[in-house]
């Protein structure tokens, strides 16, 4: 009898099958949670990627491409926002030190700070302080005017030496040379008298920064180009009685530099080598003054009057009535908007020429006496003028420097609008003016 031959089918057998699908099943689960724990720390991996680069992105913008964007050009020359900042930090430091001094040596003399809030020099300086706008635009018109000033330093061969940049630094702080006494037989000596007047930034706005426009007051004509003389508060200080040897208070006189621009620096976040270079600026700003308009020893003076009008029409109505032959005085009474000169009749009285504001002086300047000018525009108004006499009177050597430098900014501003084709500012500079260093009054 012939065996049965097995049969098979070629299937798992019922018992094998639960054992091989666990083992798929618990791979296929193995590689999902693989693949979901990737997925886990993918997503927190390229958001942290992300965000570095971000960071990274924004220190290369604040630290590379920012500094070496460009703030103005002036006739193919570059002023760097870098550059920008640093004088704007340093313009602020100094502002801070100003302020800072001059609360201290209200409130050491008795005095309120807050009533004096509202005069010069501290309106000025918390203006600047409390505006970037304002004080970012002033240091552009400053590094602008340095740019120019050094083109024509340059083209005349003109430089200045360490000893200009050092009087420039101990005016800035108001030091002055000690006085070496005669030689008497015995040790030289030198008092050390202190005054409000040279403690360090304790003076009036710099130079080279536009203060906060003073509001005009029809009652106070405001013809003259300086600014009307605050009401500044008086300090007595009690000199000590300590006499020092001029070695003494030069090395004093030394350490406190040293100590004051080393601070200066630090606050403003440059080197104190960059620092030094802004006086050197300021030097070679003097020394071109003082090339283009030397030799003078004395300041033309005019006398004239005037009749203020808001518009041109009136002024011109104005010069119809006088050339009818109405009086010029009865005519400032009734018209002028000027009106403390018009209850004079519009008389000025005797003036140097450069204290005018430039359009009024730059018409009177080349007027005769007796004639009549006008109209002639100013920021205050439209102007009817009359000469009644001039002269050339003998000045001061610190008459003379005024005046110069009255000159001397007259001569930018026509450099400046001479060059203004070849003058680019850019926007770039608004979005990037410093906030520090920031002003801390304590007490």
């Amino acid at each position: 009898m012939a065996k049965r031959r097995r049969q098979t089918s070629g299937r798992s057998s019922p018992t094998a099958r639960p054992a091989a699908q666990a083992e798929r099943e618990h791979e296929s689960r193995a590689v999902r949670e693989a693949r979901l724990q990737r997925r886990v720390l993918i997503g927190p991996g390229i958001t942290i990627g992300l965000v570095l680069l971000v960071l990274v992105g924004a220190v290369v913008v604040e630290l590379i491409v920012t500094p070496n964007s460009v703030a103005a050009s002036v006739a193919g020359e570059t002023i760097w926002i870098s550059r920008f900042q640093e004088r704007v930090r340093l313009e602020r430091a100094i502002l801070n030190t100003r302020i800072t001094n001059y609360v201290a040596l209200l409130n050491a003399s008795g005095l309120d700070p807050n009533q004096y809030a509202g005069q010069e020099p501290l309106r000025g300086w918390l203006s600047q302080i409390n505006d970037p706008e304002l004080l970012g635009s002033g240091i552009l018109d400053v590094l602008i005017e340095d740019t120019l000033i050094r083109q024509e330093a340059e083209a005349r061969g003109l430089q200045v030496s360490p000893e200009d940049v050092d009087r420039q630094i101990d005016e800035f702080l108001g030091l002055v040379p000690p006085v070496q006494e005669p030689d008497l037989g015995g040790e030289p000596q030198a008092t050390l008298v202190p005054s409000p007047t040279r403690t360090p930034f304790v003076s009036p706005t710099p130079r080279d920064l536009p203060t906060a426009t003073a509001t005009l007051v029809v009652e106070e004509p405001m013809l003259v180009a300086t600014d009307i003389a605050p009401t500044t508060p008086t300090f007595t200080p009690i000199p000590p009685t300590v006499t020092q040897t001029t070695d003494e208070l030069e090395r004093q006189q030394a350490e406190m530099r040293t100590s004051i621009l080393s601070d200066l620096a630090g606050s403003a976040r440059i080197s104190e080598g960059r620092l030094r270079a802004h006086f050197e600026e300021l030097a070679l700003r003097d020394a071109l003054a003082a090339l283009l308009f030397e030799g003078s020893d004395s300041i033309l003076h005019v006398n004239a009057r005037h009749i203020l009008v808001a518009e041109r029409q009136e002024a011109d109505d104005l010069l119809v009535a006088l050339a009818d032959g109405d009086s010029f005085a009865a005519l400032a009474m009734a018209s002028s908007i000027d009106a403390g000169s018009g209850r004079a009749g519009g008389e000025l009285g005797w003036t140097p020429v450069h204290n005018l504001v430039r359009p009024f002086a730059d018409a009177i300047s080349a007027a005769e006496p007796g004639a009549t000018i006008g109209p002639v525009e100013t920021e205050f108004g439209w102007h009817v003028i009359q000469l009644r006499a001039r002269e050339s009177r003998s000045a001061t050597d610190a008459e003379i420097d005024i005046a110069r430098n009255f000159e001397f900014r007259n001569w930018l501003e026509d450099r400046r609008d001479a060059q203004d084709a070849n003058i680019e500012i850019l926007d770039v500079w608004a979005e990037n003016v410093p906030d520090d260093p920031v002003l801390l009054l304590t007490g």
